[in-house]
């Protein structure tokens, strides 16, 4: 039985954001200008005031970066920022093998690259992240499901008169298509509450070691090793947002799947209609917001299969 490995991209993305407004008017002062009053008549306001107002429905399909996460402000309210998107098959029509197994050493899991800037310090990489807003030390609670609603690529009504029009576009108040389509339970569901309801967004650079495949550490001869201390580094990955995912639902979803569903990612989509990743506050914390580029994530499912050579 040999260990193999399948990879899925997450391709088209949708942006949910809500953004609960301070609706209290703010009083400003006068004397927003100098006395040169870049010769223009000066006068005096008696009742300016301000306010922050919504905008409205935005467009947030296919954005090159999308925000995940919740934030504070004391002025503009609670900003909430959920996504839903697509994924794809690395190599399509992928040989699985027979006897398809993923043992408990085996693994699922994701992984987002953050925007970030290295520095070498005495030998070691350090990373600070960047496009973080709010409390970089605050957790959010993030909950990943399937969706089972099939995000279209051709709006099937347009207007004959309107060329772009073709395209379907979804909006940040579309989320309640996506809500009354979960169709798993939470698949990041690693007894590390790190993964999933104390979530962080972590500059900690990720290291992978070298195994035999079984989970056993091994050293540069491939001899299986105790000591910690003779860990031979695989390699090094850039901070980013690395979860586990449940194993059994990859296993049926993907693994167990009907050879055509795996044959293109046209067929794939239709039949994985991909993830909605949502993205609550925890009480007591201030909460933190991320910008990412989705477009460079990966899931990565480890897997054992007895597969014939030809």
């Amino acid at each position: 039985m040999k260990k193999n490995f399948i990879k899925i991209s997450l391709a088209i993305t949708i942006a949910f954001v809500l953004t609960s407004c301070d609706k209290d008017f703010n009083s400003l002062g006068s004397d927003l200008l100098d006395d040169s009053h870049f010769n223009l008549e000066r006068y005096e306001v008696q009742n300016l005031v301000a306010y922050s107002k919504a905008t409205g429905p935005v467009q947030t399909n296919n954005l090159p970066v999308n925000s995940l996460g919740v934030y504070v402000n004391p002025f503009f309210g609670t900003t909430k920022a959920s996504f839903v998107t697509q994924l794809e098959l690395a190599d399509t029509d992928p040989v699985i093998g027979q006897n398809v197994e993923i043992k408990s050493t085996d693994s699922v899991y994701l992984y987002v690259p953050y925007f970030s800037t290295k520095e070498v310090v005495n030998g070691n990489n350090v990373y600070e992240l960047d496009s973080i807003y709010g409390n970089i030390n605050s957790s959010i609670n993030l909950k990943i499901y399937e969706n089972g609603y099939f995000l279209r690529n051709i709006n099937p009504s347009p207007n004959p008169n309107d060329q772009d029009s073709y395209l379907q576009k979804y909006y940040n108040d579309d989320k309640q298509l996506i809500e009354n389509n979960i169709a798993s339970g939470q698949l990041n569901n690693a007894t590390s509450l790190s993964e999933n309801e104390q979530f962080k967004f972590d500059n900690t650079e990720l290291v992978i070691y070298k195994t035999d495949g079984n989970g056993n550490y091994v050293n540069s001869n491939g001899e299986v090793i105790s000591n910690p201390n003779d860990r031979i580094v695989k390699k090094k990955i850039a901070p980013g947002m690395w979860l586990n995912l449940d194993k059994n639902f990859f296993k049926t979803k993907v693994l167990d799947a009907p050879s055509i569903n795996l044959l293109n990612n046209t067929t794939f989509k239709e039949y994985f209609k991909g993830l909605y990743f949502k993205t609550e506050a925890n009480p007591g914390q201030d909460g933190v917001m991320a910008m990412l580029d989705f477009s460079a994530a990966t899931i990565t499912i480890q897997f054992h299969s007895d597969v014939t050579s030809e």
